[in-house]
């Protein structure tokens, strides 16, 4: 009886590795037990009923995105639902476009996918609450947002979602689902137009022209509390860090670099975690950058400023003898914010023997660093600090 009762339960779970069906409570012992081999942590794995509707989803999706977004009811709705899978994994396609910040980007798509599911739950409670006759164009799932008869139970749903008591607002949420559900939109009608529906298609286009028109009325309050707080709040001057703050800060990461990169140091895992931490925060605060930035220095870029190719050595050959311009502060360059730039990452010349060793080979392999392509890469958390 507890065999087939097993057999028939909807918590039943296949491998995407092994092909193995086991039960949901069963996921994590086999996750361990399936990667042994190819030392692997997270295995992907999806709900029998769901097989049909992944089979189409690239594996590096489903095991970044899909295996690590959390298993609670917003999590399962965003790995359930057709249209959100749609969307979530053109935008995992701009990894292929900006593939030195492909942890930012992982992050990103899956807090996406996490917000399209929290409005979507909304949305529905919306209409539940407050039932009305149902489009015939309706289908069951998010795509639902996007049609022009329901304009108004998304407009209610993102008010309800964004709002954070006593009247207030959450500004930065708000401002930024504007553009998620536009991009979703378009997604979602370029998807309908590829699949031969065009009159979802048409309906979406719809939709868009009119969330444009009433764009205003929905996420003006938002943009207005975000500048006001811009001008008012951030541009003080009791916002900024006291000097003596950071010259303390700065006494300590340089005293912990020259400790741990001593000649009798011995580097293990806890010593070069406490070493990139420091010279990570030592390259933040030196160069004023984001501290994403930083993070993701590649070897290749270190390198470079490691033989100073930024630098004209025909210029400068006259002021700067040969010594002086290899123990000097270092340059290079990286991709910023956007694709369209690259900023200056400058190396002062306390920090250059930590980068050193956090890019050495040997000193990597000995602390278990995995990946190979960043000097910075933390070990413990996904992305900076």
């Amino acid at each position: 009886m507890q065999s087939e009762k097993f057999l028939n339960s909807h918590n039943l779970l296949m491998c995407l590795k092994c092909k193995g069906f086991f039960a949901k409570s069963y996921k994590t012992r086999h996750q361990i037990k399936c990667g042994e081999d190819s030392c692997q942590a997270l295995i992907p794995s999806i709900a029998i009923g769901e097989i049909d509707k992944y089979n189409s989803l690239d594996n590096d999706f489903k095991l970044n995105i899909l295996n690590v977004i959390n298993n609670d009811e917003i999590g399962t709705l965003a790995k359930s639902d057709s249209i959100i899978l749609m969307i979530g994994s053109r935008l995992y396609g701009k990894i292929k476009r900006r593939f030195d910040k492909k942890l930012e980007v992982e992050k990103s798509v899956r807090c996406s996918m996490r917000r399209l599911a929290s409005i979507y739950n909304r949305f529905t409670i919306e209409k539940t609450e407050y039932p009305a006759k149902m489009l015939a164009i309706e289908q069951g799932n998010s795509g639902d947002m996007f049609l022009r008869g329901n304009i108004d139970y998304l407009k209610k749903a993102i008010e309800n979602y964004t709002y954070k008591g006593e009247d207030k607002i959450k500004s930065g949420l708000k401002s930024g689902i504007y553009y998620l559900l536009k991009d979703s939109a378009e997604k979602c009608m370029g998807y309908y137009l590829k699949t031969n529906r065009d009159d979802l298609s048409k309906e979406v286009s719809n939709f868009l022209y009119i969330f444009g028109l009433i764009k205003d009325e929905i996420f003006s309050d938002a943009v207005y509390d975000l500048n006001k707080r811009r001008n008012e709040k951030h541009k003080k001057p009791a916002q900024l860090p006291m000097e003596e703050d950071i010259q303390t800060i700065r006494n300590h990461i340089v005293t912990t670099m020259e400790k741990l990169t001593s000649e009798y140091e011995i580097i293990d895992r806890p010593s070069f975690i406490q070493l990139r931490d420091c010279a990570c925060a030592r390259l933040t605060i030196f160069n004023g950058r984001r501290g994403g930035e930083p993070a993701r220095l590649t070897i290749k870029e270190w390198e470079n400023a490691l033989n100073n190719v930024w630098l004209d050595k025909q210029r400068i050959k006259n002021t700067l003898s040969e010594s002086q311009l290899e123990d000097g502060m270092k340059i290079t360059y990286q991709s910023g914010k956007g694709v369209n730039h690259s900023v200056p990452v400058l190396i002062p010349t306390d920090t250059i023997e930590a980068m050193k060793l956090l890019g050495s080979a040997d000193i990597r392999t000995q602390a278990g660093l995995y990946k190979k392509e960043f000097v910075l890469a933390p070990l413990v958390h996904d992305i900076g600090w």
